[in-house]
């Protein structure tokens, strides 16, 4: 097509695109879903889409970006169950049946299973990272023990013959743990301390070398353990702020077979163990009952 024709076509968009339509949901859309879609037409052109495509199980609940659509159909980001049976990662396209918590015709109830299996899904990762942090605030605990136990028995006369100022802070730790990707100042001296003695010879102390040891030990488990209690915090803000979000849409879900289509897999929401999207399923019971429907319906 000629660049003059091409211009005389888009016209017509053009106006509708550059208007101010504040209250006509897919016209404030249209800027947003044109850029997505340019990025779809372009990878087609240069030949740059995925190799391989991401397997769904049926019954996986993703988010599907609808683009802009005409009439009723289904338009923007919405929630939607995969219906493939037989998906594998050579399958460009899905087929998905859109949820809406709006009831109406060729729209099936799902009952509350989708945000129940959903909360149940963050709970499930929020007990899961609390073990975490629970299971690294135990070793520490018990590692400070051990030493502090021991510290009693270190013998004093290594410090007096090498003439080494020591203080109960020095032999009684007090380990931190910052929630942030830093080691505590606290450790930062209990490490020189221990750096410090290690320059002397202490084989004839054993209690002291085991001391060494064992504080050795326990300052490299604290710096393992920060970037850990740093994810798993981290974790649970945004499981914290997913649970609120689930919150809102806990309402009765119902698949709208009306607007079941064939979608991109490039229109999916990518994945994130973090997210909405790909972390719950509808169960075998409700995909059964859509199939019933979808077969009375054509």
């Amino acid at each position: 097509m000629k660049k003059k024709a091409k211009r005389r076509k888009i016209s017509s968009f053009n106006e509708l695109y550059y208007e101010n339509h504040e209250d006509n949901f897919k016209a404030e859309l249209l800027p947003s879903w044109m850029e997505s879609y340019t990025n779809y037409i372009r990878a087609d052109i240069e030949q740059t889409l995925p190799e391989y495509y991401k397997k769904f199980k049926q019954g996986t609940i993703v988010m599907i970006d609808f683009g802009v659509r005409v009439g009723s159909e289904i338009s923007g980001q919405h929630f939607g169950v995969t219906l493939s049976n037989k998906d594998d990662k050579f399958q460009r396209n899905i087929l998905v049946a859109p949820l809406t918590s709006h009831p109406g015709r060729n729209h099936i109830s799902l009952g509350y299973e989708i945000m129940q299996n959903m909360n149940d899904r963050f709970n499930e990762k929020s007990k899961e990272t609390l073990e975490i942090i629970n299971y690294m605030e135990e070793e520490m605990k018990n590692l400070v023990k051990k030493v502090n136990d021991l510290s009693h028995e270190v013998e004093k006369d290594f410090f007096t013959q090498n003439n080494i100022e020591v203080t109960e802070e020095n032999l009684h730790l007090t380990i931190r743990m910052p929630g942030r990707s830093e080691t505590s100042p606290v450790n930062v001296k209990q490490k020189e301390f221990i750096n410090k003695l290690k320059q002397y010879n202490y084989t004839e102390f054993p209690c002291l070398k085991k001391f060494i040891e064992l504080v050795s030990e326990l300052l490299d488990k604290a710096d393992s353990f920060i970037p850990r209690f740093d994810k798993a915090n981290k974790n649970i803000l945004i499981l914290n702020s997913l649970t609120a979000k689930a919150k809102r849409y806990n309402k009765e879900t119902y698949a709208d077979i009306s607007n079941i289509t064939t979608i991109s897999k490039l229109r999916v929401t990518k994945f994130s163990e973090n997210n909405l999207s790909e972390n719950t399923y509808a169960s075998q019971a409700s995909i059964n009952h859509i199939k019933e429907r979808l077969n009375n319906l054509i």
